[in-house]
Order: C-alpha cells, then sequence, then structure tokens
C-alpha cells in the first residue's frame, strides 16, 4: 500500500515539473502570467497546447468565461485563483491533462460559478488546492427551483490524486414562493472522483464537502414548501485509500412552510465507495452523512453509505501508529451503513453512532474495541501476575484469547482487544481473573455498544477479616472478630494483632466445630500495659496463599471502666444557617428581630452500648446543658432532660432545645451581645459522668430592616391624617383604598420614614430610613407585561410619588396594583412588604356646555353651570339689542327713500297737469293702479343711488329716461313677435301710422314669457268722430330697469318678457273750420 503511494506521488512531482510530458512534443506552452493574460469573460480553449495559469505578484483573479479542453491538452492551475462559468474535458478528446498545485503557501484555487465541471481526463491530480463549484450567479425569481451544481472528475490513464485540497460542491437554494407559486426546490450537489482501468484513487489531508440546497419557504395559504436538494457523491477505482481525511455530506432542509402552508421532504443524501477488483483502505477518515429536514410533518428522509468492494476487503484504522492503537481516531456516521466486501470489513475503534453497519449479501463486519480489565483485591489493593481471560455468553467453556491469557502488570490492570460488533448485532462479554494463590473472580456481563473502550473492574477475594471491639478501650481488654479465606483450596491458619509495629500476639480459634479454621477469634490483651492515649492496632489473616490486613485506632482510658457518654458534637442553628460545631469547638450566632430563637441538638456517643462485658452504662439517663455568659460567668440559663433519642446501634443519642435570645431569665431585656458557653453534663444509667464538655459562640444581634410605607398626600393635596394599609375586605393583604379624583389618575405619595433598621446609629432619632437603600416598583393586577420600577436602588429617600392609571377599567369598578417595598441595610439583610392599591373608579361625568361644542374648547366645558347661565342671558340680549337696532335702520332707511319716491312722484303730476298730458299717473290716481306696484313696474324702486341720479336729472328739468315705447297690436292679417323677441338685440317692430278714427289698443293682459299675443278686439269708435283718448298702458312685468342692464337669465330660466313701451301721447283733434 506504501509503495502504491510513493509510486503515486512520483507521478505527481513528474507531473508538476514536465507540463510538456503528457502533450505532443509539438504543442506550444502558454503562460498566463502578468505579461500574458486575458481579456477577463473570454473562453480559455486548451487545444494542442499547455496552458499553465501561474501565479502573479498580487496573485490577481483569472477569469473565463467557459475553460474548454481540446486534444493534446494540458491545464496547470499553479498558486492562483481561476474563477470561470465552467469547465469542460470531454470524454472523446486524447492526451488531457488537468492538475492543480500549490506554489508554497499560495494555493491554486478554481471556482465554478454556474454549477458544471466535466473533466475526463488522461491524468488528473489536485495537489493543495482549493475546488468550488456553485451556483452563484443572479438571482432566482419566485418559486423558481434552485440550480444544480455538478462536478465530476475521471482519470483514464493514471492514478487520480488528492492530496491536501479542499473541495466544496454546493447546490442553489430554491427561491421563495410567489404568487401562485410554490417555494422552489433546492439544487442538486453531485461529485464523481473516479479513476479507470487498474488506477486507483488516492485522497490524503483533503476535506470534501457536498451541500444541498434549500427548499424555498411557504407563507401564504395551501402553497408548499420546496424540497431540499439532494446529494451524491461517487469515489471509484481498482483500489481506493483514503487518509487523514474528512468527507462531509449535508442534503437541503425543506422549506419552511408558515401555520395554513404545506411543508415537504427533505433532500436524500447519498454516498458510495467503490473499489473494483482491490481493496478499500480508510485510516484516521470521518464520513458523515445527513439527510435533509422534512417539514409539516412530512416523513423524515434517510441518509445513506454503501462500501463495496467486489474482490477485497474493507479495512479502517487497522494500520494505526502504536500510540493510537487504542484510541478512536475515525468517525462513520449516518442513518443507514452497509458493507459489502467479500475477505469481510474490519473496522478498528471506528465510532458508528447509533447505527452501526449491516453486512450485504451475507458478508462480514467487525467491529473492534479495547478492553482494559482492572484487578483488585478485596482491600482493593492491585493485584499483578493475574491471568485474564474471557468467554462469549452462554458459551462459558471456551476462553479468549484462544492462544492463552493475558496478565495484569504492577497496576493491577491489562488490555485485551475483543470484537465488539459481528454478525450484525454486539457480542457480550465476560471477563474472568485467576490468581496464582486460588483466588478467582468474574466480572458482569457487559458488551461495547458506547462506541468507545470499556472498564472492566474485577475484585478477587482472597481474606475477609474484621474486628468489633470497642473503640475506647481499659483494662483487660478482648479483642474479637472474623476471618475467611477467598480462595477454595485455602483456609485461614492464624491471626497476628500488632500494637503499631509491635506484635501483641495470635488470635485464639473460636470457630464453632464443623466451620472453616478462624470463622471467628479472639485476643484478650491487658491495657494497662501502655498508658492512656490513642493507638492502631493491626490485624493480620494468613493462609497458605495470601494475607490480609486490617487496622484501627482505639483509645485506652484506665479511669473509665465502664465509660462515660462522649460530646460529638452540637447542631446549632441560627435564622442564617445550620452548622454542627465538636466538642470545645466555637462558632458565632446571629440573630434579628424577626427571627431570635437558636435551635442546640446535642449529639452524645454512649462508648459501652455495644459491650457484652458491661450491664448498665450502656446509655445515657440524665442530662444538663447551662448557657454561661462568659463576661461575668453568669449562669444565664439551665436545661434539664432525662429522655433521649437513639438515632443508631452504635450508642449513639441525642437531645435538642432551644434558646430564645430575646427574653434574659429574670429581666424584660434581650440577651446581651458577646461570647457565651454552651457546657453539656450526661450521666450514663451507672452513675458515669460527661461533665464540664462545652462549645462556646458569639451571640450577634444583626437586626433585619423593616420595610413600611404609607401615604401623606393624595394628588398634592396633604391628608389630614397619615392613611396606612388596611386588611381589604376582598384580598387577604394589607391593602391602601384610595379613589379617583380625577377622571382616570390617582397620585399618591408614599412616605418611607417609618422604614427602620435597628442596627442604624440614626434609629434612635427615628432617621435609620437614611441608612436603607429602596427598590420600589408596581404592577397591575391582571395586566400583562413587566412591573413597573419606580425606585431601584435609591438610599435614604424619604418618599416617592407614584400615579395610579385605571383608564381602562370601567366605571363604579376598581384597579387593584401590587405594589413592593424592598429596603437593604448596610449589612445586606432584605426584607420587603408588598401592598395592594385599591383605586375605586367612579370618575365624574364629563361636563359638556353648548358653548364648549359650539367653540371645540375644553375649557368652556369646566366653567361652572351658574356662569354659563348669565353668559346665555347676555348673549341673548346682546343679539335681541342688535335685531333690533338693525330693524329700526331698515325701517329708517326704507321710510326716508320713500319718501322721496312720493315726492318725486307728486312732481311728476304736477309737471303733467301742467303739459295737461295724460299720463299713466293719472290712471293711476282715477284707476286701481296703485303707485307701490307703479313704482316697482317702472323701476323706481331701485338703488338709492340711482334713485338719486334720476332724481339729479328731474332737478336739472330733464324728463326720467322713459321705458321704450309700447309694441302696438298687429294690424289684421299680421302675426305678433313673440314677446321673447326683446332686449338689446331684438329687430324692432315697424310701427303703424295711427288712424285717426280709432282709439290705440288697448294694453294688453300681461302673458307668459315667450307667448304669442293675440290680437286685442277694437273698442267702438267715439261719438262725433272724436278720436278717443288710449287708456294708460303700465309698465310689463321684468320690465328693464334703466339705468343697470338686466342680469342674465339663469340658464334653465325662460326668456324674460317683451319691455311694455311708454304711453304714446295723446293726438290733437283736428281742427274745424269754424
Amino acid at each position: 500500500m506504501r509503495d502504491r503511494t510513493i509510486l503515486s506521488m512520483i507521478f505527481v512531482v513528474l507531473l508538476l515539473s514536465s507540463p510538456l510530458w503528457f502533450g505532443s512534443p509539438a504543442s506550444p506552452v502558454l503562460a498566463l502570467d502578468n505579461k500574458n493574460t486575458r481579456a477577463a469573460g473570454e473562453t480559455l480553449l486548451v487545444d494542442n497546447q499547455t496552458v499553465v495559469i501561474d501565479k502573479t505578484s498580487s496573485q490577481e483573479q483569472k477569469i473565463f468565461d467557459k475553460i474548454i479542453f481540446g486534444n493534446n491538452a494540458t491545464l496547470i492551475i499553479r498558486g492562483t485563483i481561476v474563477i470561470t462559468d465552467q469547465v469542460i474535458c470531454q470524454a472523446n478528446y486524447v492526451n488531457t491533462s488537468f492538475s492543480m498545485v500549490n506554489d508554497g503557501a499560495l494555493q491554486a484555487r478554481l471556482t465554478v460559478q454556474e454549477g458544471f465541471l466535466d473533466i475526463e481526463a488522461d491524468h488528473i491530480s489536485l495537489v493543495g488546492s482549493v475546488l468550488t463549484v456553485s451556483n452563484s450567479k443572479g438571482t432566482l425569481p419566485s418559486g423558481e427551483n434552485g440550480k444544480d451544481s455538478k462536478a465530476r472528475l475521471v482519470c483514464r490513464r493514471s492514478d487520480l490524486v488528492i492530496n491536501d485540497t479542499l473541495i466544496n460542491i454546493q447546490g442553489q437554494n430554491g427561491a421563495v414562493a410567489g404568487t401562485n407559486m410554490n417555494g422552489g426546490n433546492g439544487g442538486d450537489a453531485t461529485l464523481e472522483l473516479a479513476a479507470s482501468g487498474n488506477h486507483e484513487v488516492n485522497i490524503t489531508g483533503t476535506s470534501v464537502e457536498l451541500l444541498g440546497g434549500k427548499g424555498g419557504d411557504a407563507y401564504s395559504p395551501s402553497w408548499v414548501a420546496g424540497e431540499g436538494g439532494t446529494v451524491q457523491l461517487d469515489i471509484s477505482g481498482n483500489r481506493v485509500f483514503v487518509e487523514r481525511s474528512e468527507i462531509s455530506l449535508s442534503s437541503g432542509n425543506a422549506g419552511s412552510p408558515s401555520v395554513s402552508s404545506i411543508g415537504n421532504t427533505g433532500g436524500n443524501s447519498r454516498f458510495e465507495m467503490k473499489a473494483r477488483t482491490s481493496d478499500i483502505i480508510m485510516n484516521h477518515v470521518d464520513v458523515e452523512v445527513k439527510a435533509g429536514a422534512s417539514t409539516g410533518g412530512k416523513n423524515p428522509v434517510q441518509s445513506f453509505i454503501k462500501f463495496t468492494t467486489l474482490s477485497g476487503g474493507i479495512e479502517w484504522d487497522k494500520g494505526k501508529s502504536a500510540d493510537e492503537v487504542r484510541s478512536s481516531v475515525s468517525r462513520l456516521i449516518a442513518d443507514t451503513v452497509q458493507f459489502e466486501a467479500r475477505d469481510g470489513s474490519e473496522l478498528y475503534q471506528v465510532d458508528v453512532g447509533s447505527n452501526p453497519p449491516t453486512g450485504f449479501s451475507g458478508t462480514s463486519v467487525k467491529i473492534f474495541w479495547w478492553a482494559k480489565v482492572k484487578v483488585r483485591d478485596n482491600t482493593g489493593v492491585p493485584m499483578s501476575q493475574v491471568a485474564i481471560r474471557y468467554f462469549i455468553p452462554p458459551d462459558t467453556t471456551t476462553l479468549y484469547p484462544i492462544t492463552g491469557p493475558v496478565f495484569t502488570d504492577d497496576n493491577g490492570e491489562t488490555w485485551l482487544q475483543v470484537v465488539a460488533y459481528e454478525n450484525d448485532q454486539y457480542v457480550w462479554y465476560t471477563f474472568r481473573a485467576e490468581d496464582q494463590g486460588g483466588a478467582s473472580g468474574a466480572s458482569d456481563r457487559t458488551r461495547f455498544n458506547s462506541n468507545s473502550n470499556l472498564v472492566v473492574n474485577i475484585n478477587l477475594t482472597t481474606i475477609v477479616i474484621d474486628e468489633f471491639s470497642d473503640r475506647i478501650i481499659g483494662g483487660l481488654h478482648r479483642f474479637y472478630g472474623t476471618a475467611e479465606s477467598g480462595g477454595s483450596a485455602n483456609r485461614v491458619n492464624r491471626v497476628v494483632v500488632y500494637l503499631g509495629a509491635q506484635v501483641l500476639g495470635e488470635a485464639n480459634d473460636t470457630a464453632p466445630s464443623g466451620s472453616t479454621p478462624f470463622l471467628t477469634w479472639e485476643f484478650i490483651w491487658n491495657t494497662e500495659q501502655v498508658p492512656d492515649g490513642f493507638y492502631t492496632f493491626s490485624f493480620i489473616a494468613f493462609d497458605n496463599s495470601y494475607q490480609a490486613t486490617l487496622s484501627k485506632e482505639k483509645e485506652i482510658n484506665q479511669t473509665s471502666v465502664p465509660h462515660p457518654p462522649v460530646l460529638e458534637s452540637i447542631i446549632v442553628t441560627d435564622p442564617e444557617r445550620v452548622r454542627e460545631i465538636h466538642a470545645s469547638g466555637n462558632t458565632s450566632v446571629h440573630v434579628n428581630q424577626n427571627d431570635k430563637l437558636v435551635d442546640f441538638k446535642v449529639k452524645i456517643f454512649d462508648v459501652d452500648y455495644r459491650s457484652d462485658m458491661l450491664i448498665k452504662g450502656k446509655k445515657p439517663s440524665s442530662a444538663e446543658a447551662r448557657l454561661i455568659y462568659t463576661t461575668n460567668s453568669e449562669v444565664i440559663k439551665t436545661w434539664a432532660f432525662s429522655e433521649f433519642t437513639k438515632v443508631n446501634e452504635s450508642g449513639g443519642f441525642e437531645f435538642e432545645f432551644t434558646l430564645d435570645t430575646s427574653k434574659k431569665p429574670g429581666t424584660s431585656k434581650a440577651l446581651d451581645d458577646g461570647i457565651y458557653r454552651m457546657e453539656i453534663d450526661v450521666e450514663d444509667d451507672a452513675g458515669k459522668f460527661l461533665k464540664g464538655s462545652f462549645i462556646t459562640f458569639d451571640l450577634i444581634f444583626d437586626y433585619y430592616p423593616n420595610a413600611y410605607g404609607f401615604i401623606d398626600m393624595v394628588d398634592g393635596k396633604r391628608l389630614d391624617s397619615d392613611m396606612v394599609p388596611v386588611i381589604d375586605q376582598f384580598v387577604d393583604y394589607e391593602a391602601f383604598i384610595l379613589s379617583t379624583e380625577k377622571s382616570h389618575t390617582v397620585t399618591a405619595r408614599f412616605n418611607l420614614t417609618r422604614s427602620n433598621d435597628q442596627d442604624s446609629p440614626k434609629f434612635g432619632s427615628g432617621f435609620s430610613y437614611q441608612d436603607l437603600t429602596f427598590k420600589i416598583w408596581y404592577r397591575r393586577i391582571g395586566a400583562s407585561g413587566e412591573a413597573v420600577t419606580v425606585v431601584d436602588g435609591e438610599k435614604g429617600i424619604p418618599y416617592v410619588l407614584i400615579e395610579f392609571n385605571v383608564e381602562d377599567v370601567k366605571g363604579k369598578e376598581t384597579g387593584d396594583f401590587d405594589l413592593w417595598i424592598e429596603t437593604v441595610d448596610q449589612d445586606g439583610l432584605t426584607d420587603t412588604v408588598r401592598y395592594i392599591i385599591r383605586v375605586s373608579h367612579d370618575p365624574p361625568k364629563e361636563e359638556h356646555s353648548v358653548m364648549g361644542d359650539i367653540t371645540q374648547i375644553d375649557s368652556m366645558d369646566l366653567l361652572p353651570s351658574g356662569i354659563l347661565t348669565i353668559i346665555y342671558i347676555a348673549a341673548l340680549v346682546i343679539m335681541i339689542a342688535a335685531y333690533l337696532g338693525m330693524l329700526f335702520l331698515i325701517s329708517f332707511r326704507f321710510n326716508k327713500d320713500r319718501k322721496k319716491k312720493i315726492a318725486l312722484i307728486e312732481r311728476k303730476r304736477e309737471e303733467e297737469k301742467k303739459a295737461k298730458k295724460d299720463t299713466a299717473i293719472e290712471d293711476e290716481v282715477a284707476g286701481t293702479y296703485d303707485s307701490k306696484k307703479y313704482l316697482k313696474d317702472t323701476g323706481a324702486d331701485k338703488g338709492k343711488e340711482e334713485f338719486a341720479r334720476e332724481l339729479q336729472k328731474a332737478g336739472e328739468g330733464q324728463a326720467p329716461k322713459q321705458a321704450p315705447p309700447t309694441r302696438p297690436a298687429p294690424a289684421p292679417g299680421q302675426t305678433a313677435l313673440p314677446e321673447g323677441n326683446s332686449g338689446p338685440h331684438a329687430k324692432p317692430a315697424p310701427t303703424p301710422a295711427p288712424r285717426p278714427t280709432s282709439p290705440p289698443a288697448a294694453p294688453p293682459r300681461p302673458q307668459a314669457a315667450g307667448a304669442v299675443k293675440p290680437p286685442q278686439p277694437q273698442p267702438p269708435a267715439s261719438p262725433q268722430g272724436a278720436p278717443a283718448r288710449p287708456a294708460a298702458v303700465p309698465p310689463a312685468q321684468g320690465a328693464a330697469k334703466p339705468p343697470a342692464p338686466a342680469p342674465p337669465p339663469a340658464p334653465t330660466a325662460p326668456p324674460a318678457p317683451p319691455k311694455v313701451p311708454p304711453t304714446p301721447p295723446v293726438p290733437k283733434p283736428p281742427e274745424t273750420g269754424q
């Protein structure tokens, strides 16, 4: 295997040193460096030549549209960066070669942007390079599938060599769903690495990564998210060798759906490796293949790995170095792993996760792990030179290794390599240890299903020895115990007793008849041979092969036989902590104003409880506890006890009591600070006393602060008396009851000056709150969100203003708030008080006034009703006075104009009378045509200015402007013109000469606008043939008012009636011949 690797490396060196070696001797060499470059975006055609794309001083990028191979073509990328859309070397071209090689620290980098690299050449090598194939150009429209990325490297005439290279193939992500479009599927990523014929694939120090594109997301109802892109890696050769490399495949996840969208399946992930006629060798290789995640409840997709060799075997980490031989250096992780090797598959300490490989088509797969076996005797001492073998249950007769056992070293350890996995299942093992002395033992049944080496512990029983006599001894003492051999062929034959290194003697065998020797034993020794004190005694048992030693420490006390009880410890519990104090020890006790009790639990031990030599003296009968103030040796209090609680079968007893530090007996004061001693006396039922055993403690009064708040001001108004919390009838808390004086809020000032700390030097003066640090926060009960922090870490504040808003509470209800006030004193002790603030929400009705509604000014609504009444009356009086004033002014002006008009009329009458003319005024006086109507018809009721002009003309002797002459009635046989034919552009009708024998026609009656006037009947002739005086004709309605022109009629109004001409002058009678 190593020879083939060396040959491959020699080939790479020859390839890089002689670029013309693969091409035709006549092929030109083109070096693309700084002096020989091509324009970016051109296609690089390598045909009948060798092209070397070399590094530059700045390592600038070389960009090509495509790179296409022809015949006799060699392309070398050395230590530079090449970017192209596609690389194509078709199989039908001959004498082709492609290589990428680093130049020192500069890697050769080739990036294919349109996801297509297809090279099938005679010679291919990648050394110290980076190959990236992806689809990174452009942006996909909504719902579009991601583009695939495909790379193919097939070497036809030599080994495919890939060393120290990074290969990355990545499919494009699918686009997000658009209108009426599902999410796009993720793009696939595929890679093929192959060597044809008898050539092999050689990969070292390389990382291969394939990533499938993610499916497009879908966010609208009924839209479907895109599928994840699949990944596929195929490696094949006559032999495949991979070393110190990583292979990672991850297919794309399905697109993410919204709640109402539809998910999809993740992409498939598949890796296949095949050796045609030789082996697959893997050393230090991590392989992990993961399938894309499905979404929307779709079934998950399984990743798949298959290794196949048709006429060889598969070896994984078999050739590790001595330093790594027991280490796990590789991983093989996938949902399904299949091995098919004719010569079998062997994996050595390969982590296969929870899915070990299975043999395909009946081929075997074995996974080897190591067992570290440790052997100890029953006292925990390592045992060397112990033979270790194992068997596979249920067969307990066949022991492995077949060649013989392995032996433990001086540390009592040894290693065995076992087949942990075989025939598609984990193997159960039992390990056995046999000592030359006859002791033997076995481990529990175990298996290696944790992907790691196992530690197997085996304890061999040699000799078991124990001793049961008292811990405190005196006088003539009896030591006694048991001893038993662990070897089936051995028996304990002696027990030797030592005092330190001194041999005291051998114990006597007291075992019953028929039992093993020394099953029970005893040794009697006079303890008065040595002074009182603590000593170590050793008891050593021997058989034919082993010895076991037991050591115990005992106290020799000649004056206490039988012995008094012993004070073991006192457990002291104060408000802050619990601790156990042994005799003559000391501690500190902290009490506070909230908790001034200290609990004491006294633990005593009666050393004679298990003695079989005593009748009495085995348990306490009475006890006394005394509290002494060490400053003056005053006995503060005494407790007496006659009942005890047994806590074990070794002589342990206890009793307990409580000290109230707030009550000094005989006084009304608390105990003073200082050092106290708690003395304990205990007497057993044999009259033996434990006297004066004690502990000391320093009593410290450490008062907790007291948090308190009351309300002294509401909505800016100081209260007559302080508002303190009361027990609310609805909740079991102290509460402040407030009501809103405004519409929705109430602001209360909480006074904090009654918070106090008795530890503060200002406590006596009432200002200890100044040494406290406050934190105040509140929360609306039932409301969401975080609490509102009003004060956070401010020291010594006397009060704080808090506004409670109940705007969103219905009328006649309450808004409830939780309020916390926390105080921290200078010692770090904390007190927190909680209040409930109940704010009754009965806001006054919002008053509105007419003035406020009219002006839209809120302040107008706030005026008192009395003021508004006065304002309303005053406004009404002003409006009435203004109205009367206007009526008076209008009446005055009307009467003035009327007088002027009447004077004008009278003047005209006088003038007409003088001229003896018959005018319309005469008819008016004689008839029913009143002056008011006449003024209206003649336009004399016009405005002041026009009337003034007429008066001026009258004063100058000019007659007022007359209306145009009245159109006479048509002669018989003629048709009258319509009255609408009038106006400034109307054609005047011809006026016929008056007949002397006929009076003028009577004035026509008013007609509707536009109507044709019918011919009027002629009146009879006047008697005596005198011409009749025509009747006065009033002006027609709608006649133009001189001098201003008539306003234009509305678009839908009919035309104005014709103007009535003035009355013609009365003709003079013809003269007679008189």
